[in-house]
């Protein structure tokens, strides 16, 4: 919680090459259940843009989200994933 994911997005997006998504926390890789097409997905990015990554907290709940880093492999064996990390004990402070 509160770990900068937006300043993060929006300093990507400012990135020509990058697109974070239309919609923050689009959680694709989180469903099993009735997923969404990955034409939908595809139509989350900007398609004039050479890379596209999500902000999506969720995909580090690996006891919630089972199977997600799987999911993501599967999609593109080569992605590259960035985790913001924060001590709970100087957040609760």
């Amino acid at each position: 919680m509160k770990a900068a994911t937006t300043a993060l997005a929006m300093t990507l997006n400012e990135v020509e090459e990058v697109s974070t998504g239309r919609k923050k926390e689009f959680n694709f890789f989180t469903e099993k259940k009735n997923p969404t097409s990955l034409e939908r997905y595809h139509e989350n990015f900007d398609p004039e843009c050479r890379i596209w990554g999500e902000v999506a907290p969720n995909y580090g709940k690996r006891q919630r989200f089972h199977g997600v880093a799987q999911r993501i492999y599967n999609y593109n064996p080569e992605a590259k994933i960035l985790f913001i990390r924060r001590d709970p004990i100087a957040r609760a402070l």
